[in-house]
């Protein structure tokens, strides 16, 4: 049959099934093809199939075409959806970047104060690419406070969907050090943006270590505030009899805050990566690494001094009980029933984080699903003498983890990431 003699209906159908990229050729062909080709409710189904972006993405954007919208930001743009990491020296970072209202908008998350690891994640606009009145998309750059300006992206030439780098038409706006010397007042707005804390918590005693570990990172950062490189995120994947599903966590150390970890498997091990990092140990190192053949169930008197936890004889602690033991429960994910331990923290350890999330949380503490020996990453400052020390893998439940550092004497408390970042 001629293709040429379809009704217009069914050959609105055929063009909805092709590629984005087809179309176009395929509109120089004949006028009919073209006035075809024009149809905005193939283009709508173009986007939502290509790069699942539809009406609601779109809602209160001045769209006037889905054609306009898919070939001059969605085509040129769209494979920067997803979740990024800009290589900020050691510090790394969390970037998701997702149509919200007909603009691509970069967002990077900033985590809460520390210790209160159950709060959600900040958000800060970055970048957005959108419609222009003419012409092609407009990137902006909205960092700075002098308003939204220009922003070239160049993507990688060897790996353009996985890797990509920003760079700054006017760097003159941003907030930036004056020869080398640091605008406090830009300081103190800077810290209560990243750690999302009041006025009243800043430069007290309590926190002049921490808040000196912040300037440092304040002068890092101002190195990459106009030229940065970004690296795909990929999303992980359900594992079923796990004891806990992969994602992300935020955690505490210490007077490095509150950091966001990646918390994978290979084989056997259970590895957590730094998203975010420190001058100790960078982004994208393994911060803790969980030998899942290494299971323990402890009793309340094994747990109550550090010494008989750093002396226990593993191989007397792996077998743990059935769940007639314990308290049993559905798993849920894991699709399995769990025997729940008794778990107590040894008076010599630091509790970073627990007793705070115990008093604003419904969460027990006082018992977990599962234990682990392993190991952490620890280093002096510039990743020099990294060691990995021994430790404990606590599980409370599926969104809240614990790690016991035994060398360091404390307890690093995680909580999962609540926000969804690949959707």
């Amino acid at each position: 049959m001629d293709m040429h003699t379809l009704p217009p209906e069914l050959l609105i159908g055929i063009f909805k099934k092709l590629p984005g990229k087809d179309l176009a050729s395929i509109a120089m062909t004949c006028k009919k093809f073209r006035e075809t080709s024009l149809v905005d409710s193939i283009w709508l189904f173009r986007c939502i199939e290509e790069y699942d972006v539809g009406p609601d993405e779109m809602e209160g954007a001045n769209i006037e075409s889905c054609r306009d919208f898919y070939t001059k930001v969605l085509y040129p743009y769209g494979h920067l959806l997803g979740v990024w990491q800009p290589q900020m020296g050691p510090y790394g970072g969390l970037v998701k970047i997702q149509v919200m209202a007909g603009v691509l908008t970069a967002s990077r998350y900033l985590v809460p104060p520390d210790p209160k690891v159950y709060l959600p994640l900040g958000v800060k606009k970055v970048f957005t690419i959108g419609l222009s009145e003419e012409g092609p998309a407009e990137i902006l750059c909205l960092k700075g406070n002098k308003g939204s300006h220009k922003l070239a992206i160049k993507p990688s030439p060897t790996t353009p969907n996985k890797e990509f780098t920003i760079k700054c038409c006017k760097p003159e706006n941003h907030k930036s050090l004056r020869k080398g010397r640091i605008n406090l007042h830009e300081l103190r707005v800077w810290i209560q943006e990243e750690e999302g804390r009041e006025e009243g918590d800043l430069f007290s005693h309590e926190f002049d270590h921490h808040v000196e570990l912040l300037r440092m990172k304040y002068m890092k950062l101002n190195e990459f505030d106009c030229t940065c490189t970004y690296k795909c995120f990929d999303p992980p994947h359900r594992i079923d009899v796990m004891p806990i599903q992969p994602g992300l966590f935020k955690g505490t150390y210490g007077g490095h805050g509150i950091e966001i970890i990646y918390l994978t498997y290979a084989e056997n091990r259970l590895q957590g990566l730094k998203v975010t990092g420190d001058p100790n140990v960078p982004a994208s190192k393994m911060s803790m690494e969980v030998h899942l053949d290494k299971p323990m169930f402890l009793t309340y008197e094994q747990q109550h001094t550090l010494q008989g936890l750093i002396e226990l004889d593993l191989d007397s602690v792996r077998t743990a009980p059935s769940s007639r033991d314990g308290d049993a429960d559905a798993a849920g994910d894991a699709g399995t029933s769990r025997a729940w331990q008794p778990f107590g923290l040894p008076v010599e350890v630091h509790d970073r984080g627990m007793d705070t999330l115990r008093r604003q949380t419904d969460v027990r503490l006082d018992r977990c699903t599962h234990r682990y020996f392993g190991t952490g990453l620890i280093a002096m400052p510039g990743f020099r003498d990294a060691t990995r020390t021994p430790a404990h893998f606590i599980v409370f439940s599926e969104d809240i983890l614990g790690f016991l550092w035994l060398e360091l004497r404390s307890l690093s408390i995680y909580s999962r990431v609540a926000e969804n970042m690949w959707t």
